[in-house]
């Protein structure tokens, strides 16, 4: 499976195989070869440092075709001490507007009901935390690079509360952003 001149998570890696395919559960899927895990930003260890997050993150591949290149699109889902919890990480291009125009996208004209937005910093880069100000809700956080946006929350939990901002920003804080490209 040729998968030379590829991107993953924002490196672009030339004659490298980053990925082989693999039949799992009967159906033909990517699998992020050793090289191809040396480019990938989310931290493989989170749960030493945070003793919320009870393993190794599921990560999800994808792979599309555009042009006469290929885009490899990973996920993670980090599973949590919470049963039926776990935070979901996503990410987008930001091919089109400098890092201060998209951030726009995140701040508020308005306040919104039920939700706190401020602005941090996560491992050198602009982010902005979606926290809840009801008892019911989800944090969110969204990280702008030059490359990127990154999409964290807490998911699986329809009654309650779901994990806490702090967790999302610890998390964050571990993202390897060098190896974007």
């Amino acid at each position: 499976m040729g998968n030379e001149d590829s991107f993953l998570s924002g490196m672009q890696s030339n004659k490298e195989k980053l990925y082989t395919m693999e039949v799992i559960n009967g159906k033909k899927t990517p699998v992020l070869t050793e090289k191809g895990m040396e480019y990938v930003v989310y931290p493989m260890d989170a749960h030493k440092e945070i003793n919320t997050i009870s393993g190794e993150p599921i990560l999800a591949v994808s792979v599309e075709n555009i042009g006469s290149k290929e885009q490899i699109y990973t996920q993670a889902f980090y599973p949590t001490t919470s049963e039926g919890r776990f935070i979901s990480v996503h990410y987008t291009i930001n091919e089109e507007v400098s890092v201060e125009e998209m951030s726009q996208h995140f701040l508020p004209k308005h306040p919104l009901y039920g939700t706190n937005v401020k602005e941090i910093n996560v491992s050198g880069q602009r982010a902005f935390l979606y926290e809840p100000t009801t008892k019911y809700g989800s944090a969110a956080l969204y990280i702008v690079t030059n490359k990127y946006v990154y999409y964290m929350t807490n998911q699986g939990l329809l009654d309650k509360q779901q994990g806490d901002s702090k967790e999302l920003v610890r998390l964050a804080n571990l993202f390897n952003f060098e190896v974007e490209r």
